[in-house]
């Protein structure tokens, strides 16, 4: 790459900064971040290098104003998934809502053995934190089936 003037470094500079307020921009690979750049894989190394902490903190708070309007939509998937009985959105929810952390989580399930619950019951727990009735209740559900077989 040829040399830039100090005009080129401060724009392209700029234009990294607001790259890394880009959650798409870190699903690129690191050549695809560079030839939307414009720079080389070294100069990205050495830019990255510069930054100060105040200067990395800076980044991080508009990085994080960027991701803040994706979190109702993530958090709406979130418990979508934990409704319908997916474990590690459980696992998530928990995490996220509950302030658990996986230290918490091995302690509680040292505790009590959730593993012997079924998906149904790990269900009926989540919604109970939602504040929801399940779409269908447990012995509901058993009567339905032993209905069915007697028919």
């Amino acid at each position: 790459m040829s040399s830039m003037s100090n005009e080129e470094i401060a724009i392209k500079k700029a234009k990294l900064v607001e790259a890394f307020k880009d959650p798409e921009f870190f699903m690129k690979t690191q050549d695809e971040q560079c030839e939307e750049l414009g720079i080389s894989r070294v100069t990205l190394w050495k830019w990255k290098k510069e930054f100060s902490p105040a200067e990395w903190e800076k980044i991080r708070d508009g990085a994080r104003q960027t991701y803040a309007q994706y979190a109702p939509a993530v958090d709406m998937a979130l418990m979508e998934k934990a409704k319908k009985g997916d474990v590690k959105a459980i696992e998530l929810f928990f995490q996220r809502y509950e302030g658990w952390s996986v230290k918490q989580n091995m302690e509680i399930l040292n505790k009590s053995d959730l593993s012997s619950l079924s998906k149904e019951q790990l269900l009926e727990k989540v919604q109970g934190i939602l504040g929801q009735k399940p779409a269908i209740q447990p012995e509901v559900a058993e009567a339905e089936g032993e209905k069915a077989e007697n028919e």
